[in-house]
């Protein structure tokens, strides 16, 4: 079906679901028949725009424009309270996306507080003004009776922005959290105590003689849920108690029977109201409590499976699962940098063996995405996460027709970085279309940070063992003998497996004692070996650095000596022979060198200034 036909087709359903609760709610209109306590279209106008958009206006429109001339009025006031209904609506909507945080604003108490005041008691007052007015301007309402109507009519469209529109919007787009059987079996008992309370207060079930003040009892159940059930046990307990107390309230029973209708019916709207108020506030205050659980029990998942997982394949495939299943994400996709290409490329994929996955994964696993293109390729570029509510109807989606196929539609996504550099992303995607969770999108920041840390350190590892491997590949193929020192330790790091071929020795017993391969030289050659090997520079480990620097002033002076002596041994005598003994009376040679040549005797002097 083409979007146009698609919209068309959901702003006719919105205005006949608007016509039909309008429909109800007037059929309980006392003090003007445009006028009623109970209406719930407020709240289904408010939801829609804000789950739909504001496309879906003309649905809003036509639905409150036919319910209010079928029922009383003419074409022009029908229009003028059509007209307030749909900017109520859009400006309420307007007013939660822009200061509450939209579909968000049940995320936190404070912006629960917000959508109270903006959605409940300031958007609400301009269905009720303008639609007074309309009224009578239309003469078909009094001016002297502009009160009572437009109290009635406002307080109708609070109760129903408190209860409806909260009921529709948590439902719908938050996802039901995941309730053991033990938690199902309590809340089948809290949903039993609510009906007995219920019964008790509203329908006239009181077996006592007193009556006031017994509808508070309904609050311990209803707290009790919220605590226990978050926001979907919260609204939804709350919309059931307003219904048994609306019914038992319309057949004359409960505890606001006054002899006005109408005004009975406001007290009972006000009770709900503020009931909602309070019950609603609270489970959001326990939603809040339960994500932070959430994100503590994800942090700790993540950190075991980093902790315990041998290989990055491994362990990639276990976060992929755990994300997923606590996200409630149905497939997750690890994107890593191919430096060489300059481009993502997929490393691995998860999800629970679906068969309509199948085509998503092919073409998943196939594609490439180069910086900005995409959504891991804008990830990417950006360096920062990002929601996309509904894939398939993103433009810059290439695989929107796989995604289409295998029924997906939210995702998320969000960079593996190490510093400001960025080895990857992962994405994953919801079956339904859900707006952006700020608290999940904080979550992932730290933990793109966290695995990013562990791809770098794990392929690290990879890099050392595959170093390590062909090393040893290498080595063993050589027939000569050589071994490796650690100079930090002295340890023995490496031996080559010729050694105990050619030396006779097992390589173990040099690795336990790294100087008995001297016990294998000739005793002829020993000091002359042990001589060299200390005297080798490769030999020399910082354990020795100190004191070889002790003696680095004695080192040098018995090396100048030793020249010295050397060139001593080389001297040709005036007379005939060479000297080659060293201990020899040097002043016996002196005067005999005056007989010679000036160099000779330079020579000598030099030898005597620096040897007596």
């Amino acid at each position: 079906m083409k979007p146009f036909l698609k919209t068309l087709a959901a702003m006719l359903a919105v205005a006949v679901v608007y016509f039909f609760s309008g429909k109800f709610g007037l059929s309980l209109a006392i003090v003007n028949g445009s006028a009623s306590a109970v209406w719930p279209p407020t709240g289904i106008a408010l939801a829609t725009i804000l789950l739909w958009g504001y496309r879906l206006w003309p649905g809003i429109f036509v639905g409150a424009f036919l319910v209010n001339l079928t029922t009383q009025g003419s074409w022009g006031t029908s229009l003028g309270i059509a007209t307030g209904n749909t900017l109520e609506a859009l400006i309420a909507a307007g007013l939660v996306r822009r200061f509450a945080g939209g579909l968000n604003c049940f995320e936190h108490a404070r912006t629960a507080v917000r959508f109270i005041l903006l959605a409940g008691i300031l958007s609400t007052m301009i269905s009720a003004t303008v639609g007074v007015t309309s009224l009578c301007l239309g003469h078909y309402a009094e001016w002297n009776q502009s009160w009572p109507v437009w109290s009635t009519w406002w307080i109708g469209d609070l109760t129903s922005n408190l209860v409806i529109a909260p009921l529709l919007l948590i439902w719908i787009s938050k996802r039901l959290p995941k309730w053991n059987a033990r938690q199902l079996v309590e809340a089948a008992l809290l949903l039993l105590t609510l009906a007995v309370v219920g019964w008790l207060v509203f329908l006239g079930g009181n077996p006592f003689a007193v009556t006031e003040q017994l509808e508070y009892l309904v609050l311990p159940p209803l707290l009790w849920v919220a605590f226990r059930f978050g926001l979907h046990g919260a609204i939804a307990s709350t919309f059931l108690t307003s219904g048994i107390a609306l019914w038992g309230t319309l057949h004359q029973m409960g505890p606001f029977l006054t002899p006005d209708p109408n005004e009975t019916l406001l007290l009972l709207q006000t009770f709900i109201g503020i009931i909602t108020m309070t019950i609603l506030v609270l489970g959001v205050v326990v939603f809040e409590r339960q994500r932070f659980q959430w994100r503590l029990e994800l942090k700790d998942a993540i950190s075991r499976i980093l902790a315990g997982s041998a290989g990055r394949r491994e362990a990639t495939q276990q976060i992929l699962r755990v994300l997923c299943e606590q996200s409630g994400s149905v497939t997750g996709t690890l994107w890593e940098v191919d430096r060489a290409s300059n481009k993502l490329c997929c490393s691995a994929v998860w999800h629970p063996n679906a068969r309509n996955m199948a085509g998503f994964e092919a073409i998943t696993r196939k594609i490439h995405f180069a910086p900005g293109v995409g959504l891991p390729g804008r990830v990417w570029l950006n360096g920062m996460p990002e929601w996309v509510p509904d894939v398939t109807r993103d433009d810059h989606f290439p695989r929107k027709p796989q995604a289409l196929h295998a029924g997906l539609h939210s995702a998320f996504c969000f960079p593996l970085k190490l510093g400001n550099d960025t080895l990857g992303v992962i994405e994953c995607f919801h079956p339904d279309i859900r707006t952006p969770e700020n608290d999940l999108i904080l979550i992932l920041i730290p933990l793109g940070q966290q695995l990013g840390l562990f791809i770098e350190r794990k392929m690290a590892e990879e890099a050392l063992r595959e170093s390590e491997l062909r090393f040893k590949q290498v080595t063993e193929s050589i027939r000569e003998v050589f071994w490796l020192i650690n100079v930090a330790n002295t340890e023995m790091v490496y031996i080559s497996p010729a050694y105990e071929n050619i030396w006779g020795r097992t390589c173990a017993s040099l690795y336990a004692s790294p100087q008995d391969w001297l016990n294998a030289v000739h005793p002829e050659d020993y000091d002359r070996i042990q001589d060299a090997a200390r005297q080798s520079p490769d030999l020399v480990v910082p354990a020795e650095l100190d004191r070889a620097k002790g003696k680095h002033e004695v080192a040098k002076a018995n090396l100048e000596r030793n020249q010295t002596l050397l060139g001593f041994a080389n001297i040709s005598a005036p007379f005939s022979g060479v000297i080659t003994k060293r201990y020899v009376d040097l002043g016996a040679f002196i005067p005999a060198a005056t007989s010679g040549s000036a160099a000779q005797s330079a020579a000598l002097g030099w030898l005597h200034a620096h040897l007596v």
